[in-house]
């Protein structure tokens, strides 16, 4: 699903200073290994952590769980399973605003994985 509608930014950070954003969170087995990349923005920047993204409108958790793999880390990816559900909560997040995401965590096996 393509979706090049963002919006504007003001309201994004309205909504970020109101309610949790749903998230995924991706564990990826490769290689005999797990990915983590190093976040570019806020919160955590700069901190290795697992790839993942925000889910959007529309998007089923496991397609976005796909989607993000691709975009993040370059490799399709299958998922195998759901893990769970956590929560993170930062002082401070995008814009300097606190910051609360729900989370869904899968696990996911690289197709090229040898």
């Amino acid at each position: 699903m393509e979706n090049n509608n963002f919006i504007p930014q003001s309201l994004y950070n309205e909504i970020l200073r109101n309610v949790p954003i749903v998230c995924v969170d991706l564990i990826i087995f490769f290689q005999g290994s797990y990915l983590l990349i190093r976040r570019n923005s806020a919160p955590a920047k700069g901190q290795q952590w697992f790839p993942g993204g925000r889910i959007r409108k529309n998007e089923k958790s496991e397609d976005a769980a796909i989607r993000i793999a691709k975009d993040e880390v370059g490799g399709e990816c299958i998922v195998r399973q759901n893990l769970g559900v956590y929560e993170t909560i930062f002082k401070t997040g995008p814009n300097s605003i606190p910051t609360h995401t729900v989370n869904i965590c899968y696990f996911l096996h690289a197709k090229n994985n040898k």
